[in-house]
């Protein structure tokens, strides 16, 4: 299982990856392999993230150093199956 904050962080990774120009397949590619879950899984998140939450917790302010501390920290400290 993924805590609520790994949701969180995959979500808004994907749509910062958006606003600088990674699209597509990518994008898509970037998620699954850093974050270990299937797109599938990933899509229902992003949904439930949008209809619960209503885009409150999303941080407009990451940038390339968060996204490569938040992989480090889930490289060091995560254990995916």
């Amino acid at each position: 299982m993924f805590d609520n904050k790994i949701k969180e962080l995959s979500i808004n990774i994907y749509n910062y990856l958006k606003t600088i120009g990674i699209i597509g397949q990518e994008r898509i590619n970037f998620i699954i392999n850093n974050f270990k879950c299937h797109i599938t899984t990933f899509y229902n998140w992003n949904k439930e993230y949008n209809d619960n939450f209503n885009n409150i917790y999303q941080n407009k302010n990451i940038n390339p150093l968060i996204v490569n501390d938040i992989l480090i920290y889930s490289h060091r400290n995560l254990k995916f199956y």
